[in-house]
């Protein structure tokens, strides 16, 4: 089977049912792709019941129809179970034993099939049945190869009535076609695992270059030390954001928040004392922002863009005391004391609040005012925010 790396949404779903498990991900591509196999081979198989009729008895006839069509039903059945099942990526090898043993019981029935084969029966029924015999494992075999098991316990019945037939049946030149029927066997197996190698070397790649664009993308994109966005990703979200703003007539805020006496954290108690308080009040915000009732759409909303400077976008907001009541819980929450081993520190920052479209339409312009407002906040005392009022006059006011 090749791997259809055109049907976006089928590699979308191999990726979020299975991740980056290449055993995981065979299993589903056997269900994905095994099912039209399963009722094609029902179709077939009343196809020789039609063929068969009137050389056979009609008992056999119908107990061969009865037990195909009660293995067609069992195999539907497990891919019913298996489509509803919530852990497909979990139990993947416990559904590939089921698969394997539908096929098993699919192959025996197949390869029953020479029971009806007699010199009594036209030259084209036995024709029929032999080309039928010879080419299900071939039919089969896209699907079936996904994993190995499945083909195994697919193929050998068939193969071993093949060989049956060459030996017992036919009435000449047995030696040579039981030779045909090892070197035909041998073939399809080695195509077979051909077969598997090439899908699974082509998943198990495909596994490896996202994880390596995952890896890219997290240095492109996250600050390293917090797992925070980085300016980038901040920039690009926040342009996103205001671009929804302009669409549907809502408020964005912009929150600019710098630590209080950071330098000094550094300076006295060292770099690595400093890298954990910065994990602290990263992993503070984000709790923080978890619990109000805002809304923060993606990661990208809060972001590291400096060495202590971390932004959060705020959408959707009805208000300017929406965006004063988010920054009170902020500084609230940083302001409790943090053990960092060598000292107990109590941090504080300063915030500064700008609004579209009340104090600027662009995000380079609301960046600049908010940077204003957080340094007049500083001013005024530390500890505390300030929202810019387009005036140079912003209202702050301080968190006891």
């Amino acid at each position: 089977m090749k791997l259809p790396t055109a049907d976006k949404e089928i590699l979308h779903q191999l990726s979020t049912i299975c991740g980056s498990d290449t055993g995981a991900q065979l299993t589903w591509l056997l269900y994905r792709y095994g099912f039209p196999t399963i009722v094609t081979a029902q179709v077939i198989a009343c196809v020789m019941l039609s063929a068969l009729r009137g050389y056979a008895a009609p008992a056999a006839l119908v107990l061969w129809g009865v037990s195909f069509t009660l293995v067609t039903i069992l195999r539907a059945g497990l891919y019913l179970y298996w489509r509803l099942s919530g852990r497909q990526r979990e139990r993947y090898r416990f559904f590939t034993r089921l698969y394997a043993a539908g096929a098993l019981a699919a192959g025996i029935a197949w390869a029953s099939l020479l029971f009806f084969y007699h010199a009594g029966l036209p030259v084209y029924l036995q024709l029929f049945i032999l080309v039928v015999l010879v080419g299900m494992p071939v039919a089969a075999m896209p699907t079936n190869s996904i994993c190995p098991p499945v083909y195994y316990s697919f193929s050998v019945p068939i193969l071993l009535a093949l060989f049956y037939w060459s030996l017992f049946v036919v009435e000449e030149l047995h030696v040579q076609f039981f030779l045909v029927a090892v070197t035909y066997s041998v073939i399809l197996a080695i195509i077979a695992r051909t077969y598997h190698r090439n899908l699974q070397q082509t998943l198990e790649t495909r596994n490896a270059n996202q994880q390596l664009m995952e890896r890219l993308q997290q240095m492109a994109y996250y600050d390293p030390l917090t797992g925070l966005a980085n300016r980038r990703w901040f920039r690009e979200t926040a342009v996103r954001a205001l671009e929804r703003g302009r669409r549907h007539g809502s408020r964005v805020a912009l929150l600019l928040l710098d630590l209080d006496n950071f330098k000094q954290v550094n300076d006295h108690y060292g770099h690595e004392c400093g890298d954990r308080l910065l994990e602290e009040i990263a992993h503070r915000l984000t709790r923080c922002l978890r619990l109000t009732d805002t809304v923060v759409r993606t990661d990208g909303d809060l972001a590291r863009i400096g060495g202590d400077e971390l932004t959060i976008l705020l959408e959707d907001i009805r208000t300017t005391d929406d965006a004063r009541l988010v920054a009170e819980r902020i500084l609230s929450c940083l302001h409790q004391p943090v053990d960092l081993g060598e000292a107990t520190l109590q941090p504080s920052a300063s915030l500064g609040i700008a609004l579209y479209p009340d104090h600027g339409d662009e995000f380079k312009q609301l960046m600049h005012h908010a940077d204003r407002a957080m340094y007049r906040a500083k001013r005024s005392g530390k500890n505390r925010y300030a929202v810019y009022d387009g005036e140079e006059e912003e209202t702050d006011r301080g968190i006891p």
